[in-house]
């Protein structure tokens, strides 16, 4: 549950968010703030056989302030105010954007690079599967988040043409 954004931006930390309901949620939280994947990577770097990279926890936008800029998350979404993220002002960039994807770009740029320089490039696979149209048995799917699956698979193709 990190950004690329955010995995690229200057750590920081703050307090679990109130809308955290599990460990988990809590963990995923201090990773995206303390910008983890790149350590984390560089740890376990000869002990990855096969890394997926998967998007979708990038459909809901990143948080940007002054100096920081963290994951938008179900969890932050939760809290009204809370995108006044751990007291910081912030503005939501939306996912899809022109302003997001430029960002993003730039951080799966540098992302590629340190798989490359990790030997980790070749050992690494993009899920790239479309979002449901219909459900199984035939109905249109229902939107998520506010975009439904057609806008959405429009939206993540060119995030995957860039990796």
């Amino acid at each position: 549950r990190q950004s690329l954004v955010s995995a690229y931006a200057t750590p920081l930390a703050v307090p679990p968010p109130p809308g955290a309901t599990s460990t988990f949620a809590a963990r995923q939280h201090h990773g995206d703030q303390t910008s983890s994947l790149l350590p984390r990577l560089l740890h376990r770097a000869a002990q990855v056989d096969l890394l997926l990279v998967d998007l979708q926890d990038e459909r809901n936008g990143i948080l940007v302030s002054d100096d920081h800029t963290t994951t938008r998350t179900p969890e932050t979404m939760a809290e009204p105010g809370l995108e006044a993220h751990g007291g910081l002002a912030v503005r939501h960039v939306a996912f899809g954007t022109d302003e997001h994807h430029t960002l993003w770009s730039a951080a799966a740029q540098r992302f590629v690079a340190d798989l490359r320089r990790l030997g980790l490039l070749d050992r690494t696979l993009v899920l790239a599967l479309p979002w449901a149209e219909h459900t199984e048995d035939g109905r249109p799917t229902t939107p998520s988040f506010g975009a439904d699956s057609a806008r959405r698979n429009d939206e993540f193709a060119r995030y995957h043409d860039v990796l």
